[in-house]
């Protein structure tokens, strides 16, 4: 472990991690809380990690809990006032939600929300205006229920139950925003400060049955912006939302997903393709199925093309092919089809088909989503 005051005299080793096995330590989920450091150090050979903290020193820099088993049996660590939360797996009560003051003392079970070797297996932990809010599965459960904890036993209780999946937790001010579905709705843009009557849809974005399926979640000076079909959509648009059905609106709408959202002072920076710079994010090459040893390529044209299967189950995609012929002129051909038959399913397992003109195989194959 270092440390650094941004000159090169003040950068130096606090201390050198050991594991048991010996072999070298994996570092990982930094965090500060209230001006002191936790941390998860690995030991991939024995496969097993622990809970250190540190205040800067040698002799500050100890271990909470050592040989934890499994290399993800610490995770989550999360920081609410001065206080960390996390969540650990031991074999007798299954994976649960931790605190730590920063002593071995207490460094404690939470709670055992779901008692027996199954545990509740908390997870999303977010700080919310200095209350824990997680989602974990309560006894009998079989979707995760949305919680809150002051980190007692009394004061951890369920917010929300889990009808269905309760996903992409954003925390802005003190208002959790969420992915949920309550059914009539599908799965739209949520909102709660804690209680049960506060625990409300922002906006029925999809209108209806179909999922919005909000992802992307970003704060920006205090403003909402993440992603969700809109009404006949196929790729996602850019939405901001005050938290307000009013002031939930579309930003931008076009054929391609914005992506990477980033928030940099008042401004929102993310990726997109309009159409005429292009985004090209993904690229792969194969060898030739045909002998000639000179190959073929795809490209996706369009980030997350997989949200098209789950939007439209049998939406249709357009493949383009060329290949130059003898003569130096370049054949192009267009070929559309349902998506379970085409190119990006067997692109990685068969040759190109073959052009009516041609019985030599096409070189290059992009696959566009519409």
């Amino acid at each position: 472990m270092w440390k650094s005051d941004g000159t090169a005299d003040g950068t130096t080793l606090v201390r050198a991690l050991a594991v048991p096995s010996g072999a070298q330590a994996t570092v990982r989920e930094l965090t500060n809380v209230a001006g002191r450091l936790f941390f998860v150090v690995v030991d991939t050979y024995q496969l097993t990690n622990a809970l250190w903290t540190s205040d800067g020193t040698a002799a500050g820099t100890t271990a909470l809990i050592t040989n934890t088993a499994s290399t993800s049996g610490i995770a989550n660590l999360t920081a609410v006032g001065g206080t960390l939360f996390f969540t650990r797996y031991q074999a007798a009560s299954g994976t649960e939600l931790w605190k730590s003051d920063g002593t071995p003392a207490g460094t404690v079970l939470a709670i055992d929300i779901n008692p027996g070797a199954a545990g509740s297996s908390p997870s999303q932990l977010r700080n919310v205006a200095g209350t824990l809010f997680f989602t974990a599965h309560a006894p009998g459960d079989s979707w995760a229920d949305l919680w809150k904890s002051d980190g007692t036993e009394a004061g951890t209780v369920v917010v929300k139950v889990g009808a269905n999946q309760i996903t992409a937790l954003k925390a802005i001010g003190a208002t959790l925003f969420f992915a949920f579905s309550d059914g009539p709705s599908g799965q739209d843009l949520w909102k709660s400060d804690g209680t049960e009557a506060g625990t409300v849809m922002v906006k029925d974005l999809n209108q209806g049955s179909w999922d919005a399926s909000p992802t992307h979640m970003t704060d920006v000076a205090g403003t909402l912006f993440f992603t969700a079909f809109a009404p006949g959509d196929l790729v996602a648009d850019l939405w901001k939302s005050d938290g307000t059905e009013a002031g939930t609106s579309v930003v931008l709408s076009g054929a391609a997903e914005p992506a990477e959202l980033t928030a940099v002072g008042g401004a929102l920076f993310f990726t997109y393709d309009d159409g005429v710079n292009g985004r090209t994010l993904e690229e792969r090459r194969h060898s030739s199925r045909h002998g000639s040893g000179q190959g073929y390529f795809f490209w996706l044209r369009q980030r997350r093309p997989w949200l098209a299967h789950r939007r439209r189950r049998h939406a249709v995609l357009q493949c383009y092919a060329r290949r130059p012929d003898s003569d130096g002129t370049v054949e192009e051909r267009w070929h559309r089809g349902w998506h379970s038959h085409c190119l990006c399913r067997r692109a990685a397992h068969s040759p190109v088909r073959r052009s009516a003109r041609s019985s030599g195989p096409r070189r290059r194959a992009a696959i566009r989503w519409f």
